[in-house]
């Protein structure tokens, strides 16, 4: 057995223990909807705006169900805030950020960086040690997927 694909996200978070039994087994868990169920853990949908940004969109999710889900959508927006904030460009980047000698050599520097809650639920799940697989329906979302990998 190579690879294990299931379920896992901020939102349905029961299969913890599978990642960590693949983990010990040396076994590659693929993680199906890491941003939940019409994307529910994505943050997009929330009681502040139930048409996730499109003002003539449909409200897949009632009030009451994104009202439950409340505080995890603020905990997401405080982390992208503070990922933000922290700055971005690549890990080699990073690295090479203040090396004397080096040709990327310059002092680091405060940068902003679009972080969306899709991307810290997706980094929730590489995190905890999951692949996950997103469904990319356009360029944007596409884009948004690679930041992850920054």
């Amino acid at each position: 057995l190579a690879t294990n694909m299931f379920e896992f996200n901020l939102i349905n978070r029961k299969n913890i223990k599978v990642i960590e039994a693949c983990q010990d087994l040396g076994v590659t868990p693929l993680i199906l909807n890491p941003l939940g169920k019409k994307r529910l853990a994505s943050g997009l949908f929330t009681t502040n705006d139930l048409r996730g940004g499109k003002p003539n969109g449909p409200k897949p999710f009632g009030y009451k169900k994104l009202e439950k889900l409340n505080p995890l959508h603020v905990v997401q927006e405080t982390v992208a805030d503070r990922a933000k904030r922290r700055g971005g460009g690549n890990d080699l980047d990073r690295r090479m950020r203040g090396r004397r000698g080096s040709r990327a050599y310059e002092p680091e520097a405060s940068m902003s960086v679009e972080v969306s809650s899709a991307q810290v639920a997706i980094n929730y799940v590489i995190a905890k040690g999951g692949i996950p697989l997103v469904d990319v329906y356009n360029m944007e979302t596409a884009q948004e997927v690679v930041a992850c990998l920054g």
